[in-house]
């Protein structure tokens, strides 16, 4: 409440500065204190304006209110994201995060929703790098369940000669 109010004072400080040329003269002088003192590292005593959540806007089908919920239900909870919004009319969902992965999202829709899910913003594409590592993660956990079957149906079909 207080940094409200003395933001405030601030604003009308400046307000009133521009009103009277004697003490916009003073305003400068401090902005030029409060500027070497940055460049000092002694730092303002105003913390950084936080940014602002990340939007990601996906584009899928959706015909009721209640695939809009459904959309919802499979995001709501997932890493990252701090609030959902879907528009029916439009058919696009906007989810607000700023640690949410946009391909993250994205893959959870899909596999969550069953429909056709467009990543509309942001226009990035994957790394290729992350795309290899990606591929080589998934063939090394498929090349392992392989690995587990074949030596289970080893181990069935000498259990059954040696029985």
């Amino acid at each position: 409440m207080r940094q409200v109010v003395e933001q405030l004072q601030k604003a009308l400080d400046s307000q009133l500065a521009v009103n009277n040329p004697n003490d916009e003269k003073k305003v400068e002088e401090e902005a030029k204190q409060a500027a070497g003192d940055e460049k000092n590292g002694v730092k303002s005593k105003d913390p950084p304006p936080s940014p602002l959540p990340q939007d990601i806007v996906l584009s899928t089908f959706m015909h009721c209110e209640n695939c809009a919920r459904k959309v919802q239900r499979c995001l709501k909870g997932f890493e990252g994201v701090e609030d959902v919004l879907t528009d029916c009319e439009a058919h696009k969902v906007i989810v607000k995060g700023e640690k949410a992965d946009p391909w993250k999202v994205l893959e959870r829709v899909k596999k969550k929703y069953n429909r056709k899910v467009e990543l509309l913003f942001p226009e990035q594409k994957p790394q290729p790098e992350e795309r290899k590592k990606r591929k080589q993660e998934q063939h090394a956990k498929t090349q392992q369940k392989k690995d587990v079957e074949v030596s289970n149906y080893y181990y069935y079909f000498f259990h059954a000669l040696v029985v």
